[in-house]
């Protein structure tokens, strides 16, 4: 396929402006998840906003693309987005925390990320990947596999992947039922993201209301989570498909089925902004959206801030994957004189590691971690390890010099193991070297699992709220209710809340966010439980904890209460957060936890509180009795 500059140029405008236009109208209502009503005259914010959809992308483009041309990795992308993200918001504060500790794609998008791993912030960076991409999908998609994992799984990667070749797809084909066609075939027909987009599909084949079919959308695949991405992508599929190509119905219907709004207006944006292109635009919508962009969520400068040198900008990355035989596509029109500035395409060995389980440890255990190497270059390489360091870690190497042909892969296993001690620190990390051919440093990290001791369960025979003594006195209860429930108030001590508890506890181990209480206590029904931690910080900080939370509780930091709560919600790990002063030395946190219904649902996230010194808060974990 060909295309000529200028028509790329028209279309990549076109995408970038689409992408800023609906970011730009649906910022002031994100996360409202009702069916709105808003039109043209009053969409429009006071004044732009950074938003992390594009910012994200500029620093992809800044940070990797512009420097190593498309000779970058999986590592690359996710050093990036740790450095450089001030948006700490949701899955971006687990990725970051993650890679702190060493632990990189696609771990880092797994790892205590529960809630979020499905969520929207990796289908709203599509657009980057498919403008470089334009008729070649299958590139797009090799490129959204490098950066879908830093902070999601398969969902989410696959709405990203799907976004990038109807993007990428969209450059030659501009009927919106033939683009989702074609764009399907990159998917899994059993997967869910696969379902929605039928789903979508059916019901705009019967009928002409968007409102109906939204509300549709929302009982089959709606979520507590506003950003959940497959949510989502229907609503951009609903905008598409009910906007008929016209450019201000199909962002203000985008707008209007509520959710992540000001993501699924930019995504709706870019891809009919690619089919439409600049020339084919309202003028209104460009008098009122401008051609220059803000950037504010990412730690990054850019001086060309305008759409046109991003296009320009842009048009150098793809021109660079025709030149060097990598993209199908080929570019007519160019000026004799040009000369592609990025890097020519030489991609270095690349290296994902692959734990056994969860990438946690704990003093005396040791693990199983595979490093598979691959070459996606066009001659054979080879390398090895030389050797590592680490301050935790021991490494048993047994590799050998590995040799890789193009297109192909090999696998290095490790034994990582941490000698017995009392005390570790919450993320542990080696520095492996590599020679030959990849002549590299590769970090490789654990979550440190934090030891806990669980008192109880603790309950009552009778209502402690209600009455202020044992009314059954010991009989049989006077109630059907009393026999077969129980009772537990969060106001009730059951314990000496700020003492060392007691000696009847059961230890378990974890490095996630979310406490395992629910698999630790066998007792079912109504109960009380308290579970302890203790951890030494190196220096006397200041720290944000967040909690998750689904029933009553409070949180006790060194014997005071920091945090309680008496209702029950929807557990999510962002429930509340406060600011806490940890103790230079020994600090201890006491979690009391009521279980009414349902099951213990409790998280706790302590991060740091300023930008530009990481999310992960340094603790070294306190083991008071065997960690094996």
């Amino acid at each position: 396929m060909k295309i000529h500059v200028n028509d790329y140029k028209n279309k990549t405008y076109g995408a970038w402006f689409g992408k800023c236009a609906g970011g730009l109208i649906g910022a002031k209502q994100e996360n409202n998840k009702g069916l709105l009503g808003y039109c043209f005259d009053n969409v429009f914010p006071d004044e732009a906003v950074p938003n992390d959809d594009f910012d994200l992308q500029i620093l992809y483009l800044q940070e990797v693309l512009e420097k190593k041309g498309f000779n970058f990795d999986e590592r690359d992308l996710a050093d990036a987005f740790c450095k450089h993200n001030k948006c700490w918001a949701n899955e971006y504060r687990v990725a970051i925390r993650n890679i702190d500790s060493g632990i990189y794609p696609p771990s880092s998008g797994s790892f205590s990320n529960e809630y979020f791993k499905n969520s929207n912030g990796c289908p709203i960076r599509s657009e980057i990947w498919a403008t470089c991409a334009p008729g070649d999908p299958e590139l797009a998609c090799l490129f959204v596999g490098k950066d879908g994992f830093i902070d999601h799984t398969s969902d989410s990667v696959d709405v990203e992947k799907f976004f990038a070749c109807m993007e990428s797809n969209a450059y030659f084909e501009s009927d919106l039922e033939k683009l989702v066609d074609i764009s399907m075939k990159f998917l899994d027909k059993g997967s869910r993201v696969y379902e929605c987009i039928n789903f979508v599909r059916r019901e705009r084949a019967k009928n002409d209301d968007w409102r109906l079919t939204r509300n549709r959308l929302i009982r089959e695949y709606g979520s507590t989570d506003a950003s959940y991405s497959i949510v989502n992508m229907g609503i951009v599929l609903i905008a598409l498909l009910y906007g008929k190509k016209n450019f201000n119905d199909t962002l203000l219907t985008a707008v209007n089925c509520g959710y992540d709004t000001d993501c699924s207006a930019a995504t709706a944006g870019a891809i009919l902004g690619i089919i439409l292109g600049k020339d084919g635009i309202d003028a209104e919508w460009q008098r009122k959206t401008g051609d220059k962009f803000v950037i504010g969520t990412v730690d990054i400068t850019r001086s060309r801030n305008s759409l046109s040198e991003l296009t320009d900008d842009v048009f150098n990355l793809a021109y660079s994957l025709f030149r060097d035989g990598v993209s199908s596509v080929e570019f007519s029109g160019v000026d004799e004189g040009y000369v592609c500035p990025v890097p020519r395409y030489d991609p270095p060995l690349n290296i994902k590691t692959v734990y056994d389980g969860e990438p946690v440890i704990r003093p005396g255990q040791s693990k199983t971690v595979t490093l598979i190497v691959r070459n996606d270059g066009n001659k054979k390489r080879k390398t090895g390890i030389k050797g590592y360091e680490s301050d935790n870690l021991i490494l048993n190497i047994e590799a050998p010099v590995v040799e890789i042909e193009p297109s192909s892969e090999r696998i290095i296993t490790l034994e990582v193991s941490v000698t017995p001690s009392e005390s570790m620190p919450n993320a542990v990390k080696a520095d492996v070297f590599f020679y030959g051919d990849y002549d590299r440093k590769i970090t490789l990290g654990f979550a440190g699992e934090a030891e806990y001791k669980l008192y109880g369960p603790f309950f009552d025979v009778y209502d402690t709220e209600k009455y202020d003594h044992d009314v059954n006195g010991q009989t049989t209860p006077k109630d059907v209710f009393s026999m077969f429930n129980g009772f537990a108030s969060i106001n009730r001590e059951y314990l000496e809340e700020d003492a060392e508890l007691s000696n009847d506890h059961k230890v378990f181990y974890s490095a996630e966010d979310k406490l395992p209480v629910e698999g630790n206590v066998g007792y079912k029904g109504t109960c009380c439980v308290y579970v302890k931690r203790k951890f030494i910080c190196a220096e006397e900080k200041k720290v944000h904890m967040i909690f998750g939370y689904a029933q009553p509780c409070k949180v006790y930091l060194n014997g005071e209460t920091v945090f309680e709560n008496y209702d029950n919600v929807n557990w999510m790990p962002l429930n509340f957060a406060i600011e806490a002063n940890l103790k230079k030395g020994e600090n201890t946190l006491v979690y009391k936890l009521i279980r009414r219904n349902g099951e213990f649902e409790f998280s706790n996230i302590i991060s740091q509180i300023e930008f530009g010194r990481g999310v992960l808060v340094p603790l070294e974990n306190v083991y008071e009795e065997n960690a094996q």
